[in-house]
């Protein structure tokens, strides 16, 4: 959400469009873009659990589809980014400092020991 993200990157982003992909007459267009910011906030993950930054960069890159009605007014977008490489980038700070091992929790569930987000299992599964 944008609060999530206003959040986690208090000072801001950089959305660039890097490519445009249009056919016409089509009323479909697709998006490549890059997102590159500084986590210095908080992420609070759907189970509470909060991460702190420690203003590592966070760069990411995705696509976008947007269908638009004929008169070109947007009527559904998807987004499409890596989900793993954005958590690993936030979560890059814990990792050096050893936080981030076998007993570390997923991110996204809050659950300790596993994670396939991180490639994390536990070793009862």
């Amino acid at each position: 959400t944008n609060a999530a993200l206003g959040a986690a990157f208090p000072a801001g982003a950089a959305l660039q469009c890097v490519e445009v992909i249009v056919g016409p007459p089509s009323l479909v267009m697709i998006f490549k873009w890059r997102y590159v910011a500084s986590f210095a906030g908080v992420y609070k993950n759907a189970s509470g659990q909060e991460t702190k930054g420690s203003g590592q960069v966070v760069d990411i890159g995705g696509t976008t589809q947007a269908m638009v009605s004929p008169d070109r007014h947007v009527v559904d977008l998807q987004v499409y980014y890596d989900v793993p490489r954005l958590l690993q980038a936030m979560l890059a700070s814990d990792r050096a400092a050893g936080e981030a091992g076998a007993d570390a929790a997923c991110p996204v569930s809050g659950k300790a020991g596993v994670c396939p987000v991180l490639g994390i299992r536990s070793s009862a599964a």
